[in-house]
């Protein structure tokens, strides 16, 4: 499996340049099933907000991560309720492309839900949740949308809970935390990221500082906090 970073590319030419990427490294990307963070919901309108920040997502890009083998896309981050009147839309082309999603829903239990696929023989579970600190900007939930956050107690127990229910299965953790432009990992999220492999996850993936930050192996799970974009 492949993790990319922060996806946001907004027009149709910033999808064919990420095709271009993509097919211009096919012994690293073909046959390797990718997971990103979807910075954005999908829009194929010029969006001018003035001094806001507004992220989204050109609906072509669904179509070239589908293409490329993207098994799901993370929803939970600091963007996705920039236009929550999008979402609808958003899950629909997910859907057309086979990609699976995780991190925000219609309730707080749709939100949680893991995305789930197989891989090979193995059946993966995909767990996203975001920082509550960088929704500060943004109502939660916004028209109904809610995004998941990071509630320690609560993430570790249903980690737990699904270890205990899938014994087989690989368990991944994709958080979206930090600061804009930090080049390391907070302690408290590497406490936590800790935890998180040790109540049953293989693997704990960050985004959202837009810096590749360290990453460790821990036990017998591995970290990493930080993807950059």
């Amino acid at each position: 499996m492949l993790f990319v970073g922060d996806i946001a590319s907004p027009s149709r030419r910033h999808s064919e340049q990420l095709n271009d990427q993509l097919n211009r490294y096919p012994w690293i990307f073909n046959g390797q099933p990718l997971i990103c963070n979807l910075e954005g919901l999908v829009c194929d309108s010029d969006i001018n907000a003035g001094n806001t920040p507004v992220l989204y997502n050109h609906s072509s890009v669904i179509g070239v991560l589908g293409r490329h083998g993207c098994k799901a896309v993370c929803l939970s981050n600091n963007h996705s309720l920039d236009l929550p009147g999008n979402f609808d839309t958003t899950i629909s082309a997910l859907a057309t492309s086979g990609i699976n999603y995780t991190g925000a829903g219609r309730s707080p239990a749709d939100a949680s839900k893991p995305a789930e696929f197989m891989q090979g023989d193995k059946k993966v579970l995909l767990f996203n949740s975001t920082w509550h600190v960088l929704l500060q900007h943004r109502k939660n939930p916004s028209r109904n949308i809610y995004i998941n956050t990071i509630q320690e107690e609560r993430i570790i127990s249903e980690v737990r809970q699904c270890r205990e229910l899938n014994p087989g299965s690989v368990i991944i953790i994709y958080l979206h935390w930090n600061f804009d432009l930090e080049s390391l990992p907070f302690p408290v999220h590497r406490r936590f990221a800790r935890g998180l492999i040790d109540s049953g996850s293989n693997l704990v993936v960050g985004s959202h500082s837009h810096c590749i930050q360290g990453g460790e192996r821990y036990k017998d799970g591995l970290i990493v906090y930080g993807l950059g974009n």
